[in-house]
């Protein structure tokens, strides 16, 4: 859903699918759509999993901490 956390790290058609929040059928549709591309689930991961690693590595929280201790 698009919400916060998720949309911090889902940018909607580059490494995952956004839907609105409480909004069942396009949560269904997602889905369903995502089913139907089982390349497009791989790139999605693929993507997410750089995205996450880029944003929320430990190299880059020890920076952030750092800096606040500092």
């Amino acid at each position: 859903s698009n919400i916060n956390g998720c949309n911090e790290i889902v940018e909607h058609g580059v490494n995952g699918l956004l839907t609105a929040p409480k909004n069942k059928k396009q949560l269904f549709d997602a889905m369903l759509y995502l089913r139907r591309q089982p390349h497009l689930q791989q790139q999605f991961s693929n993507l997410s999993r750089l995205r996450i690693k880029e944003l929320y590595g430990r190299e880059e929280v020890w920076k952030l901490l750092l800096a606040e201790y500092r």
